[in-house]
């Protein structure tokens, strides 16, 4: 049974972003009255990607809005979303039943098919096409979707009796996967845990000993070094950026700022305290302060110059000169899946007190030339 609204929406009504798990966390650190004049500061050094040659990103949008409930009217957060095309995108998230985590959207409508499954709050979501799609939950439960879901494994590392929580996914290939998050034990102790799935089951990666949950992965397609974001949540909370390769782990950052993760092509953008640096192989380098101007740690990019973010108000963007308020809302906004001309983003009614708590998806869509 689907419940669905859906709904056009105009630039009064348009609302969307902020939150994965993590991202609850951030701070609002500036407000700002007409920011469509705004502008980043300039690089203090060479462009990490050639920017001379990019052409502006569009902002000539049409949305329309999916609000998703369940047929009982369940608890439901959806948190992570991805797609293969904007026919084929898939959200997850955490509910009061099994049955109704899993959400798929056809390029009509959004539906969930009711199967009571073993699963609990999915974090992790990923995929290398409409057949062969992963998701991981709070559990250390991996189920891969080939046509149906199937669970494939429990991650379960000896000595760790409780949980396996996956936080994140990321492939470079369908034999090549990488499972980060954080195994914990019944005295509450836990700590960092990284997998590796090979074509044929899932093997834990050695690294030290360390209190912390990954809660972002990405392998850098320029480099072949992945990039590990994560925290520690004992007060005050601590947040890291890690690299990994065959050579081991190396500690990026260490403090109380926390670190986004943004592909960028075969590159990484990391945004921390509005923000932005690149890993160039070997260390961060800074590329743009967004400070002024963007309210959250929190971006989408297409490229350099056609970067989305959001705010209290509404959607911002980024075209490589300027930044301009496209929509106004009042939502908590969280994930996004980027196409071409296509945007999916989740988010949720609940910034205001009159809030339903539905979850809501705005599809933004390019006009056609």
């Amino acid at each position: 049974m689907l419940l669905q609204d859906k709904r056009k929406t105009n630039p009064n009504l348009l609302s969307l972003i902020l939150n994965t798990t993590l991202q609850v966390f951030l701070l609002l650190a500036v407000s700002f009255g007409d920011i469509s004049c705004s502008h980043a500061t300039e690089p203090a050094d060479n462009e990490f990607i050639p920017s001379d040659n990019v052409t502006p990103g569009r902002r000539d949008y049409v949305w329309t809005a999916d609000t998703i409930f369940t047929q009982n009217g369940d608890m439901l957060f959806l948190a992570r979303i991805w797609g293969s095309s904007p026919n084929d995108i898939w959200a997850v998230g955490s509910g009061d039943s099994s049955d109704h985590l899993i959400w798929h959207f056809d390029g009509t409508k959004w539906t969930t098919d009711y199967v009571h499954r073993t699963l609990s709050s999915i974090d992790a979501l990923f995929g290398f096409s409409a057949n062969d799609v992963w998701i991981g939950d709070n559990e250390g439960n991996m189920w891969h979707y080939t046509g149906s879901w199937n669970r494939i494994t429990k991650l379960a590392p000896p000595g760790f009796d409780r949980f396996v929580y996956v936080m994140d996914l990321w492939g470079t290939s369908p034999n090549d996967l990488i499972a980060a998050g954080a195994a914990s034990r019944n005295d509450g102790y836990y700590r960092a845990s990284l997998w590796k799935y090979s074509g044929a089951r899932w093997d834990s990666l050695a690294i030290p000993e360390m209190k912390l949950s990954f809660s972002q992965v990405i392998v850098q397609g320029e480099t072949g070094k992945m990039l590990l974001a994560g925290y520690c949540s004992d007060e005050p909370w601590t947040y890291y950026l890690f690299t990994r390769d065959q050579s081991g782990l190396k500690k990026l950052y260490e403090g109380s700022t926390y670190t986004q993760l943004v592909t960028l092509g075969g590159k990484v953008l990391i945004g921390m305290e509005r923000k932005m640096y690149y890993f160039d192989g070997q260390q961060l380098k800074f590329w743009r302060d967004f400070s002024s101007i963007f309210p959250y740690n929190h971006f989408f990019a297409r490229s350099t110059k056609d970067i989305i973010s959001a705010n209290p108000e509404g959607i911002i963007h980024w075209n490589g000169t300027d930044v301009k308020l496209l929509y106004k809302g009042a939502y908590n906004y969280g994930t996004a899946a980027l196409f071409d001309k296509d945007i999916f983003i989740l988010c949720r009614d609940t910034y205001l007190s009159t809030g339903t708590g539905y979850n809501i998806i705005i599809h933004g869509k390019l006009k056609d030339n």
